[in-house]
């Protein structure tokens, strides 16, 4: 969205830099995101969003503090921040087979 901003701190890198653990904040409006590389696990911390999936269509699902969210490898999808949002994730990449 315009006027949006995100910010975010990588706090541990794992040895093999396929997993990575930060905090992640992001003021409201909406964007598509693919987790093509890594999943994703999602604590929400503060502040209200819904996720849905492409294009907005498919499942959707309103999250909120104290909230784990988890986007497999391969998700791709639609976040819809209604309230500035702060997350711990964990992004973690199967290895190469």
């Amino acid at each position: 969205s315009p006027g949006q901003k995100a910010a975010s701190a990588v706090l541990w890198t794992s040895a093999d830099d396929r997993t990575k653990i930060g905090v992640w904040e992001c003021t409201p409006g909406h964007f598509t995101a693919a987790r093509t590389a890594a999943g994703e696990y999602c604590h929400i911390i503060s502040g209200r969003a819904t996720v849905s999936g492409p294009d907005g269509k498919g499942e959707s699902r309103g999250i909120g503090p104290g909230d784990l969210l988890i986007l497999p490898q391969g998700w791709t999808g639609e976040w819809v921040i209604h309230e500035h949002m702060r997350k711990l994730y964990v992004i973690s990449a199967s290895p190469d087979i």
